[in-house]
C-alpha cells in the first residue's frame, strides 16, 4: 500500500508533483546505480524499476501537456455528453463535477499508472534505502577523533530538547502521532536548524520517512494526497515536499528514496552555490523526516567553531547527556575546514571570539557568571579539557582561554565554600588544573 495518493476531486498541482516525484526517483535510482556498493539482486530491481518509470513518463511526455489533454477531454465530456444527455440534469453540483472531473480518461489512466511509481519507491524505501541509512551513519560507540570522518543524523533546536527517551516526554503537537525533523551532519558539512551548536544525535532505523537536501515543507495534514509521505491513523497525515510545477527537472522533489550519500553531496551542492561552504545557516540544512514513535536518541552532539567560550551552550549539552543517558559527541569545524582549504574560521567567528575574550576577561562579569562555584568550576574545566584541549584549539586561543578560566576558578573559591581538598593551583589550566 503506498502513502501517497491522488485527490478525490481533480487538481492538476496532483499532475505536476506525481510527475516530479517520478523524475527525482529516476535521479535517485541512477544515483544507487552509479555509487552505492549493492547486492545484484538490487540492482537490477533498480534498473528495471527505472526502465519502467521511464517509459511511463515517455508514454505522457510532459506534465503540461498531459494536464491540457486531461482539460480537453473533460470539456469534450462535459460539451457532448453532460450538456445533451438528461440523466445529468437531475444531479447535484457536487456530483456533476465529480462525473465531469473523472471524465478524462488520461487522469484514470495516470492515476493508475503513477500508482504503480509509487509502489515502486514504497518499496526501495523498504528494502534499500532504510539498509542503506543504518549502514552509513557512524555508531555512536566510534571513537570520532579531530579531523576523523563520521555522519550523524541530528535533531537540533534550542534549551533542553525534548523526545522521546528523556524523562517524562509527552508529543508536543499531536497525540495521536507526530514527526521529528532532523538533518545529516557530517565531516564535510554541519548546517544545523537555527544556527544552533547542540543537538540530539538519532539512531538511524526505520523511523527514518523522507528526505531532501533543503527544507522539505513538512507538515500533518487531515488530507492524504499526492505529497503525503506518511501515514499516522486514517485522517492524520504526513506531507512534504513543495509543488512540483514549481519544480521543473524533479531535483527537489522530496521522495522516501534518496541515499544518505546522495544526501550528502546535494546539501554540499546547494551551499556551494548560495556561496556559504560549509554553512552554519537555517536556509542549507538538509532534513530527514522520521516518525517519532519510532526513533532512538543515542547521543548528544556539541559542534564548536575552535574559537569561541561557549559554556552556555555546553553546558546544555551535557544536561541532556545526563537526562538521555547517553554520550556526548563534539567537533570542531575549524578542522573539517582546514581539510577543504578554508580558512579555519570565517570573520565573523573570530569577532565574536575578540568580544568573548572581553567578557570573559572582565573582573566585573564574574559575579554573573559563578552561581553554583562547585559544578562552575566542573563545567569549566570539562569545556577546557574535551572541548579546548580535546579538539585542538590553536595554541594561542587555547592559552588565553586557560588563562583567563583559571582566574576565574580562582575567583569562585572568593564567592563559595572550599572544600578540603581543593586548592588555586598557579599553573592554570591548562598547565596543571585540567582533571576533575
Amino acid at each position: 500500500m503506498t502513502t501517497r495518493k491522488f485527490s478525490e476531486n481533480y487538481n492538476e498541482t496532483d499532475i505536476f508533483d506525481a510527475f516530479a516525484i517520478a523524475k527525482a526517483i529516476i535521479r535517485q535510482i541512477e544515483y544507487y546505480l552509479n555509487n552505492e556498493n549493492l547486492s545484484e539482486m538490487n540492482n537490477q530491481f533498480l534498473e528495471e524499476s527505472k526502465r519502467r518509470i521511464e517509459e511511463l513518463l515517455e508514454k505522457y511526455k510532459d506534465s503540461f501537456s498531459t494536464v491540457l489533454k486531461i482539460s480537453n477531454e473533460q470539456i469534450s465530456f462535459g460539451l457532448n455528453e453532460m450538456a445533451n444527455n438528461q440523466e445529468y440534469a437531475g444531479l447535484s453540483s457536487e456530483e456533476s463535477k465529480r462525473i465531469y472531473e473523472n471524465s478524462s480518461e488520461t487522469l484514470q489512466s495516470i492515476k493508475k499508472d503513477f500508482d504503480k511509481v509509487f509502489k515502486i519507491e514504497e518499496t526501495i524505501h523498504e528494502l534499500i534505502t532504510i539498509p542503506l541509512w543504518k549502514k552509513s551513519t557512524t555508531s555512536i560507540n566510534t571513537e570520532i577523533k579531530p579531523g576523523d570522518k563520521f555522519k550523524y543524523l541530528v535533531h537540533s533546536g534550542e534549551g533542553i530538547i525534548y523526545l522521546p527517551g528523556i524523562p517524562n516526554y509527552r508529543r508536543r503537537r499531536n497525540f495521536e502521532g507526530d514527526y521529528v525533523s532532523a538533518s545529516l551532519l557530517s565531516d564535510k558539512q554541519m548546517a544545523m536548524f537555527r544556527n544552533s551548536q547542540v543537538g540530539l544525535i538519532i539512531e538511524a532505523n526505520d523511523a527514518i520517512i523522507c528526505s531532501t537536501q533543503e527544507d522539505a515543507g513538512t507538515n500533518i495534514t487531515s488530507v492524504q494526497g499526492i505529497r503525503t509521505v506518511f501515514k499516522f491513523k486514517e485522517g492524520l497525515y504526513l506531507d512534504a515536499g513543495f509543488p512540483g510545477n514549481l519544480d521543473k527537472d524533479g531535483k527537489v522533489s522530496t521522495t522516501k528514496i534518496q541515499s544518505p550519500n546522495q544526501l550528502e553531496e546535494d546539501t554540499i551542492k546547494n551551499q556551494e552555490k548560495r556561496g556559504s561552504v560549509f554553512s552554519n545557516r537555517t536556509e542549507d540544512v538538509n532534513e530527514v523526516i522520521l516518525d517519532d514513535s519510532k526513533i532512538k536518541v543515542i547521543g548528544v552532539f556539541f559542534k564548536t567553531n575552535g574559537c569561541e567560550i561557549n559554556l552556555r551552550d555546553f553546558e546544555r549539552a551535557t544536561m541532556m547527556e545526563r537526562l538521555y543517558n547517553v554520550p556526548l559527541k563534539i567537533s570542531n569545524t575549524a578542522i573539517y575546514r582546514r581539510k577543504i582549504g578554508l580558512d579555519p574560521y570565517d570573520s565573523k567567528d573570530y569577532e565574536n571570539y575578540i568580544e568573548d575574550v572581553q567578557f570573559w576577561n572582565n573582573p566585573e562579569n564574574w559575579e554573573k557568571i559563578i552561581n553554583s562555584p562547585e559544578e562552575d568550576r566542573k563545567l569549566i574545566r570539562r569545556y577546557f579539557n574535551e572541548v579546548v584541549v580535546g579538539q585542538e584549539y590553536e595554541d594561542n586561543i587555547k592559552e588565553k582561554i586557560d588563562s583567563i578560566f583559571s582566574k576565574i576558578i580562582e575567583y569562585s573559591y572568593t564567592v563559595g565554600k572550599k572544600g578540603e581538598d581543593e586548592t588555586v593551583k598557579e599553573n592554570g589550566l591548562y598547565q596543571s588544573d585540567v582533571g576533575e
